[in-house]
């Protein structure tokens, strides 16, 4: 099982024609201001989750009609609305690949708390299961070991961080 989730990043930097495709059949969850946003498109979510800090009360009213389980923090808490999503997929699912939309852009302390939270010891096992998507980007991520990667469509560039065992020029 594929779980995708989306937060509450800004919009315009979702793919492109992320709405316009067909994903009705994938398993969803909304994080916050995503859940939002999914049930608004009449996207089918497993369940919800976050603090809704972002959200109207008209807008967390429809939620809680369209999802079937909608999960609830308080803004101060351990975790970010994303780290929550991704813990509970994990417990509850185990899927095979979770892949994060709306991560990016907007604030740069959201970027950084979503790209980082993979090296925190809870998420770690599972960093190499997990890819972030926007317009621009694919984020994977890779324990230690041996890969081969292969060219994304649509994609020209590159990039990677070598592992403490590489060595300049190598």
């Amino acid at each position: 099982m594929t779980i995708n989730i989306l937060v509450g990043g800004p919009r315009e930097e979702l793919p492109e024609n992320f709405w316009k495709s067909s994903f009705s059949e994938d398993h969803w969850i909304g994080a916050d201001k995503g859940a939002v946003d999914l049930v608004k498109h009449h996207q089918s979510l497993l369940f919800a989750v976050g603090d809704f800090d972002s959200s109207s009360e008209e807008e967390i009213e429809l939620v809680k009609e369209n999802v079937p389980k909608l999960i609830t923090f308080k803004p101060e808490k351990d975790y970010t609305d994303t780290e929550l999503s991704v813990k509970l997929a994990i417990d509850k699912y185990h899927p095979k690949k979770i892949t994060i939309y709306g991560a990016t852009g907007g604030r740069i302390d959201h970027l950084l708390a979503n790209i980082m939270f993979v090296l925190k010891p809870e998420f770690r096992f599972y960093a190499d299961k997990i890819k972030i998507i926007d317009r621009r980007n694919i984020i994977n991520f890779f324990l230690p070991g041996k890969y081969t990667i292969n060219k994304e469509e649509n994609l020209e560039d590159l990039a990677g961080i070598p592992g403490e065992e590489s060595k300049e020029g190598n």
